[in-house]
């Protein structure tokens, strides 16, 4: 909700704004506009151009068996966070 509300500090006597006097809110409503244009709709950033539109959602769809497996193993062998991406390294940070 924060996204949508702007803050300007305006001086009551001229109307410019100044730093140093009350703070003025009110709803950007051409932000809100734009993300009810978007609200029912389902969007996915990419970097694979090679793939098909359902291919993308069938393998954004299958993340979550990535996800549940490294909860799991994370747990089991209280791993703290891992920022690594490959398979090797993968590998070569949970054996050491």
């Amino acid at each position: 909700m924060r996204k949508y509300i702007e803050e300007v500090t305006v001086d009551k006597a001229t109307g410019e704004e100044n730093k140093s006097v009350k703070v003025s809110t009110s709803l950007n409503y051409e932000k809100i506009a734009k993300d009810e244009a978007l609200d029912g709709y389902y969007l996915i950033v990419t970097s694979e151009t090679e793939l098909s539109l359902s291919e993308v959602i069938e393998k954004y769809r299958g993340l979550w068996r990535i996800e549940q497996s490294f909860r799991i193993t994370k747990s089991d062998i209280h791993g703290r966070p891992v920022f690594v991406r490959t398979q090797e390294h993968i590998n070569a940070h949970f054996l050491t």
